[in-house]
């Protein structure tokens, strides 16, 4: 679908590959209690670490070659971005609260759902060469506009 083919198939040696395989064997390992080699353990806590960063890194270049301007003047992202962020949380606050009785689970959900588009989006967008400029756009103006969007629902349904 980010590519764009508009081929719609699914094949299941897709699912086999690195990060899936070592999804499996974390899970294993974790299930296990198995202690890995301080070696080991070090390292993966280093790639962890920087995963983040980088992700961040291949957001900064995509939009630095955007100006802020376009970024800014692109209609498509507001509509998208209203409701991501405003009414999606009001609508799941709304069903939860029947079925959710602690305020501090139902309140952890309901930001969750609030948060902005996460960087993953960019990275499927390289990867399935699909349209970076807009998922980029749309990281930063989530990003942007959870700095207030987020405080008001707290404030709203919740105090």
């Amino acid at each position: 679908m980010i590519s764009g083919s508009g081929k719609l198939s699914f094949d299941f040696k897709q699912l086999i590959n690195p990060g899936i395989i070592f999804s499996i064997i974390a899970v294993i390992i974790y299930l296990t209690k198995y202690q890995m080699p301080q070696i080991i353990g070090e390292t993966s806590d280093l790639i962890g670490s920087i995963t983040t960063p980088l992700a961040m890194m291949i957001i900064g270049s995509s939009l630095a070659e955007i100006p802020i301007k376009e970024v800014l003047n692109d209609i498509r992202i507001y509509p998208y971005t209203i409701i991501k962020q405003i009414l999606m949380p009001i609508l799941f606050w709304w069903v939860l609260k029947f079925i959710i009785q602690d305020p501090v689970i139902l309140g952890v959900l309901v930001i969750l759902i609030a948060m902005p588009v996460g960087s993953i989006a960019i990275m499927f967008c390289n990867q399935f060469e699909g349209n970076t400029t807009l998922a980029s756009k749309s990281i930063f103006i989530t990003t942007l506009a959870s700095v207030f969007t987020i405080p008001i629902l707290v404030y709203l349904l919740f105090i």
